[in-house]
């Protein structure tokens, strides 16, 4: 599914504390059930934790199974005060994406997109984000409201 085979956290967690783990996945172009397996390891490399994602595409047909998002890509440029983020969608057949952004303040769009595929393939939109404080981070995440109903990738800004 293309994820990475390691990833590190961005610092320690405590006992009781919480952290989101997330992975950029691709589902895979071949019908039937798909796993991948992942496991959590401390600092002296034991394995502490296991998890697994199971993707199910589709039951036969050349689209590759039900109509559904397969990829998500960001391409940023720019810098603080003028970024620009180019936003690819692709899916395995035809039908209609519904998304949304969700900002790292914990904002989202205020009117969500759309893009309506005719057959399997890759369509882009454009925005701008005008982030200028320094010292700073944010990110803003793409959600697939329908068909997938997951988020997909993730646009990082950063200000010396």
């Amino acid at each position: 599914m293309g994820g990475p085979s390691t990833q590190a956290l961005s610092g320690n967690v405590n006992s009781g504390q919480t952290i989101d783990i997330s992975a950029v996945l691709t589902a895979p172009s071949s019908n039937g059930t798909h796993v991948g397996n992942w496991g959590l390891r401390n600092a002296a490399g034991v394995i502490f934790a296991h998890f697994y994602v199971q993707i199910k595409v589709g039951s036969g047909g050349s689209s590759g199974g039900a109509f559904a998002v397969t990829h998500v890509g960001f391409t940023v440029t720019g810098s603080c005060g003028n970024f620009h983020t180019n936003v690819s969608i692709t899916t395995n057949g035809s039908g209609t994406v519904s998304y949304h952004k969700v900002f790292s303040d914990g904002g989202t769009d205020a009117l969500p997109g759309t893009m309506t595929f005719a057959s399997a393939g890759t369509q882009s939109f454009d925005f701008d984000n005008a982030m200028g404080a320094a010292h700073t981070t944010t990110w803003i995440d793409l959600y697939i409201d329908s068909p997938n109903h997951q988020q997909f990738g993730r646009a990082s800004f950063t200000c010396p």
